[in-house]
């Protein structure tokens, strides 16, 4: 067996479950537009400490359905990495948020 991986899902996010989004599918290009606006901050090495904050993201995606069926599927699977993070809203964010609000 290789050193190898796959990444199934990259910087799921519960928006588009609570969210009635026009389109859903570019949620993540949302975020991203978002992120580099300066609007939002994304952090990789960042998450929540709290083992709940994750649970309900964990359950919309399916993971241990998704895990249990990779296993099956791919020889010598037996490993899922779970790299959590989050986004913040900046101090910009929320002064640009205020400001919408209010107008």
């Amino acid at each position: 067996m290789t050193n190898s991986y796959n990444i199934i899902l990259t910087k799921a996010t519960l928006l588009p479950f609570e969210l009635e989004l026009l389109f859903p599918q570019n949620v993540s290009m949302y975020l991203d537009n978002l992120t580099s606006l300066g609007i939002l901050y994304y952090d990789e090495s960042k998450y929540k400490n709290d083992p709940k904050a994750y649970e309900k993201l964990l359950e919309k995606y399916q993971y241990e359905e998704s895990h249990n069926s990779l296993k099956l599927v791919l020889e010598g699977f037996n490993n899922l990495e779970i790299i959590k993070s989050f986004y913040e809203l900046t101090d910009y964010g929320k002064s640009f948020i205020q400001s919408c609000v209010t107008s």
